[in-house]
């Protein structure tokens, strides 16, 4: 129901990006989108263009997009004559976008975006790709970065393919040892394209009167810890850290434990910084025990033999839950059941195979199923499991068939009758003398 944008109703509006004016819009105002300058796409549903006010679009530098035949009269009426350079038409075609990621390791998403009329841009850009050793600079529309960048605003009128641009870099790494008294060789290092840390650490300084502890990303050794392999994803300074050791104090919280780790503390004396050896392992009935770590519950990361410890600090025993996976003859006969298997939660074990030669009379075992009566989950024997919970998987039985077949026994004429086939342990009618067999001197008097 609108039909006139009033003066001034967008002015000033720069987080404005895109707008579609509907059709029954047939005046707009003076300065309406005026100073918009973030407004980088205008899509028009009519194809006669609406009367526009004094400076309706002034500061705005837009693509308008109109319907393919209205064209020529936007670019001659008034005010609109002012962006005829801008002015571009649209079919009622869907046009899509393929983007290349030319190699990266890890694709843009999604790899295409289908343009729908009105629209005559993407709107949005996919998520960057992303390829070890090599920054991101942009889609354009020939591969190694010719034929003109594409972006969000660009106007899409036929189905294209562009393709990622990828671009070397070099950074350098300087090693700040802090005034020690021998220097690290050398004091800097640089990371190229493809290599995206150190090839290796320069040689440690030394300071009399303090141990050095590494290199890290802030001088007072409240950053991150910089080795050999640490990403490098800019020009940066590492510093020495220089520790004037201090006995620290790792405190080992069992978390509801069986059996405690012993000891529960541990003592890391200059100029050690790591634990000589961890504790005993803890027991807890029905979990297995998955490491010491920072965070309760296994958060916040674990903590090692090597784990470089620079104040007192509590790590927590993590528990993964164990559960049984159990067999059921399901009414066997012979034979044996399958012995239990134990396994931590979420890890993938062979389900048993029938090694006890389990047996039922009549019927032919064919698997496992997490019912009784055959109407859960099925899994053949030797079938891979996702341990979540406790579970008791019944055997599987499959009826046998057998086939009654009647033999004339030296009849002298006529036909025995057909075979009939039956499930086991079922009645059937046995066939009367249906093809009128006869024996010279005898007289049929039934079946044995």
């Amino acid at each position: 129901t609108v039909t006139s944008i009033e003066n001034n109703a967008f002015s000033g509006c720069i987080g404005l990006s895109t707008m579609t004016i509907p059709s029954s819009v047939t005046t707009i105002g003076n300065g309406a989108f005026s100073d918009c300058a973030g407004l980088n796409s205008l899509i028009m549903l009519t194809a006669t263009p609406p009367a526009m006010g004094t400076g309706a679009f002034e500061g705005c530098t837009a693509t308008v997009s109109v319907p393919a035949a209205g064209v020529e009269d936007y670019k001659a009426a008034e005010g609109w004559n002012t962006y005829s350079a801008s002015i571009a038409g649209y079919s009622n075609e869907i046009h899509t976008v393929t983007f290349d990621s030319q190699g990266a390791t890890k694709a843009a998403n999604p790899a295409s975006i289908a343009v729908e009329p009105p629209n005559v841009t993407v709107g949005a850009l996919p998520t960057a790709p992303e390829r070890t050793g090599y920054l991101f600079g942009g889609w354009f529309k020939e591969p190694g970065g010719a034929g003109g960048e594409f972006t969000a605003s660009t106007v899409v009128s036929s189905n294209m393919t562009v393709y990622a641009k990828w671009e070397s870099y070099e950074y350098t790494v300087t090693f700040d040892d802090q005034g020690a008294t021998t220097p690290a060789s050398p004091t800097s290092k640089a990371v190229a394209s493809p290599n995206t840390a150190v090839d290796s650490l320069p040689s440690e300084p030394e300071n009399t009167g303090y141990y050095f502890g590494g290199w890290n990303t802030k001088a007072d050794g409240t950053g991150t810890v910089f080795t050999a392999s640490t990403p490098v994803t800019g020009n940066i300074t590492v510093y020495a850290v220089w520790l004037n050791n201090p006995t620290r104090i790792v405190t080992f919280d069992s978390q509801g434990a069986t059996t405690f780790a012993g000891p529960t503390t541990i003592e890391v004396i200059s100029p050690n910084v790591t634990v000589d050896s961890l504790p005993t392992a803890p027991k807890k009935t029905g979990y297995s025990f998955g490491g010491w770590y920072k965070g309760e519950g296994g958060t916040e990361g674990e903590f090692t033999i090597s784990t470089v410890v620079m104040e007192d600090i509590t790590v927590y025993a993590y528990w993964i839950p164990v559960y049984v996976v159990s067999y059921n003859g399901n009414g066997n006969t012979g034979g044996g059941v399958p012995t239990e298997q134990t396994a931590n939660n979420g890890t993938n074990i062979t389900l048993r195979t029938n090694y006890n030669n389990l047996k039922k009379t009549g019927y032919t075992f064919s698997g496992w199923n997490t019912r009784a009566d055959g109407t859960g989950t099925s899994y053949a024997v030797g079938d891979s499991y996702t341990v979540t919970k406790n579970i008791t998987l019944y055997a599987k039985w499959i009826i046998n068939n057998y086939t009654v077949t009647y033999d004339g026994n030296g009849n002298t004429s006529g036909s025995a009758p057909s075979s009939q086939s039956a499930d086991y342990n079922s009645n059937i009618a046995l066939r009367t003398n249906i093809n009128n067999l006869e024996k010279t001197g005898y007289i049929f008097s039934g079946w044995n």
